[in-house]
């Protein structure tokens, strides 16, 4: 088959599907459904927008995510946010988000840090 058609077939059945497939990223995360995530993001690297999707809702998912858990380290903790050790919060999703589940793709690297950054000035 040429490579036009299968870029072709791509936008086709992956591009013009992609934000209803990017939905879902959330829901794999929070299910730890490594596999299935993996499989997204392989499926959306075949479109030029698709890393690009990805990026942004695993930023938006990074900054909940990471309100959230700073929000529950608070009330456990009974202290001010200025208390609480960064690092923990950083290494788990580096770890978990980015490199084991995207391999480390810059793109994804440069969003999670985005996204921490945003924790810090918020």
């Amino acid at each position: 088959m040429s490579s036009i058609l299968i870029g072709k077939c791509e936008q086709v059945l992956i591009g013009e599907c992609s934000s209803l497939i990017v939905d879902g990223f959330p829901v794999l995360l929070d299910s730890n459904r490594d596999e299935d995530i993996q499989r997204m993001y392989s499926l959306l690297t075949r479109i030029p927008e698709g890393v690009e999707l990805l990026r942004k809702k695993s930023e938006e998912y990074v900054w909940n995510t990471g309100r959230a858990a700073i929000s529950k380290l608070v009330g456990e903790a009974g202290s001010g946010i200025e208390s609480l050790d960064p690092k923990i919060y950083v290494d788990y999703l580096l770890e978990e988000i980015v490199t084991r589940i995207f391999g480390g793709d810059g793109r994804l690297v440069e969003s999670l840090d985005k996204a921490c950054r945003r924790q810090i000035v918020a």
